[in-house]
């Protein structure tokens, strides 16, 4: 699911994998949810701080939507 389909204004605990590698499996089986950014391909220049971002930037959306 995409960042904005879920409800991110519980709280809240990110799990972030490496760039190229992801979550190990064991750690996203414990996982309410998981979360990916759309997106065609692998792009090396679009790190883990940008998807980081992207994410935290949906939650502050979500909480002011519902403040």
């Amino acid at each position: 699911l995409a960042p904005w389909a879920l409800d991110l204004t519980g709280p809240l605990l990110l799990v972030v994998g490496a760039e190229a590698r992801g979550v190990p499996a064991d750690v996203l089986e414990r996982c309410d949810a998981v979360t990916r950014l759309p997106m065609e391909g692998f792009i090396a220049s679009y790190n883990l701080q940008a998807a980081v971002a992207a994410v935290t930037l949906e939650r502050f959306r979500q909480l002011e939507r519902n403040a």
